[in-house]
């Protein structure tokens, strides 16, 4: 897979050497949510997760080549914080992190009761400061 800003996602198959593209549709709710991928991980269920600037998080099946959008709502605390998500990464946990333009975000991927899930809870991190308690441990950026 290929990500290209600006440019929707490209499939190459090795076997072939034939490239898919895949583009936003605005008739097909199956679609990428919008051509400007910023980012993308796969997790241990070869899951593609993508980020793009305005329509939050998307989930590609790659067996049904199916795109599924999961967004913010203002009315569900649960919801992604912000459309605009331009990291993602899987860490040794199963857990999805998600950078946004308004914060971090978590989903844990184990706890996810199906492979493409139709709703998904994030959990956001909440950090106030950063304290540095000792400073011989302290290492500056």
């Amino acid at each position: 897979m290929g990500v290209y800003l600006d440019g929707g996602l490209n499939r190459f198959d090795t076997n072939s050497g034939n490239v898919k593209r895949y583009e936003n549709n605005p008739n097909n709710p199956f679609s990428i949510g919008q051509n400007t991928v910023w980012c993308a991980a796969k997790d241990n269920q070869k899951r593609l997760w993508l980020g793009t600037s305005t329509a939050g998080l998307n989930l590609f099946d790659v067996e049904n080549e199916r795109f599924y959008q999961f967004k913010n709502s203002i009315n569900n605390s649960k919801s992604l914080i912000s459309n605009f998500v331009f990291s993602l990464f899987v860490d040794s946990k199963n857990r999805l992190w998600v950078g946004t333009s308004l914060g971090l975000c978590y989903v844990k991927l184990g706890d996810l009761k199906k492979r493409i899930p139709l709703k998904i809870n994030f959990e956001e991190v909440k950090i106030k400061n950063i304290q540095v308690t000792d400073q011989s441990n302290y290492r500056g950026l």
